[in-house]
């Protein structure tokens, strides 16, 4: 736990530091004005003229950081986007959030883009200010096709945003099934823990993700996993009401029904405190044993 927390800590320093680094002045002349808002809309002519008379930077930026390229991106406009990378448009640019033009493809589930972004030395790796890099913004959208792209080129499956969760992490706290099959598949750590100590069956069994929950055991993982606060899947689902995932938690073999947290709550004594909101978790804790 030590070394991973430490590793974290490495890791926010760089992504910290990339953003020092990637300080940059705004452009907002009219004709750089003109030239975004030509990407945006896939006028290639009005991009030609700028260029060739030399009016613009190809990189020059919005206020946010935006450039023409990013613009073209998020906006599916592939055209522009062939036509910016000819000119040098720097791929690897960042907004002042850390976006690049690689994490807009991949939040926007444009397949193609990425593809062509990839093949012109976009950094898989790149980072947005909340740690999240093309493949997590990817996972967490449910864009699978996308997802299995950048795992294919390389990405991290344990790579971890700001507050150490992984792709795995946000997808079970959506449900997103075909997600969390395309990342364990690709040796995704299932039981990796957030700053928290959660792990990814414990983030969805707070957030009621049943599906999920069924999902990450059949694939092996601890169904008495805690967390810091030594609250484990069944302590958190009784507490936010989550009935479904209370029987599915209780359907495990290896379901410790009296767990007790750091305060040496049970998931019987969290259902009893809530009164008669909880009366159905009360049953079923009783009948699978609980004291």
């Amino acid at each position: 736990m030590k070394i991973q927390r430490l590793l974290f800590v490495l890791f926010v320093l760089f992504v910290l530091q990339g953003f020092i680094v990637n300080s940059f002045a705004a452009d907002n002349s009219a004709e750089a004005k003109e030239f975004r808002i030509a990407a945006s809309v896939d006028d290639v002519s009005t991009l030609e003229r700028l260029l060739d008379a030399k009016q613009v930077d190809v990189d020059a930026a919005n206020n946010f950081g935006k450039t023409a390229l990013m613009m073209a991106v998020e906006n599916g406009q592939f055209a522009a986007v062939v036509r910016l990378l000819n000119s040098g448009a720097n791929v690897n640019k960042r907004t002042v959030a850390g976006s690049t033009a690689l994490t807009f493809a991949a939040e926007n589930n444009e397949y193609e883009m990425t593809a062509m972004l990839l093949e012109n030395n976009a950094d898989i790796n790149n980072r947005t200010r909340s740690g999240w890099n093309a493949m997590i913004a990817a996972a967490i959208n449910n864009f699978k096709e996308i997802t299995e792209q950048l795992l294919f080129k390389g990405a991290n499956p344990n790579s971890i945003d700001l507050e150490g969760n992984t792709a795995l992490m946000l997808a079970s706290s959506r449900g997103h099934i075909d997600i969390l099959k395309l990342l364990l598949d690709n040796k995704a750590d299932i039981e990796f823990t957030n700053l928290n100590g959660d792990s990814a069956l414990i983030i969805a069994a707070s957030k009621g993700q049943a599906a999920s929950v069924s999902y990450l055991l059949m694939r092996g993982a601890n169904v008495n996993a805690a967390n810091n606060n030594g609250e484990n899947g069944l302590i958190l689902s009784v507490s936010n009401g989550h009935v479904d995932v209370v029987k599915v938690l209780l359907s495990s073999p290896a379901i410790d029904v009296n767990h007790q947290d750091l305060d040496g709550i049970t998931a019987l004594n969290e259902a009893l405190s809530m009164g008669s909101s909880t009366g159905s978790m009360v049953k079923l804790l009783k009948a699978a044993g609980a004291k």
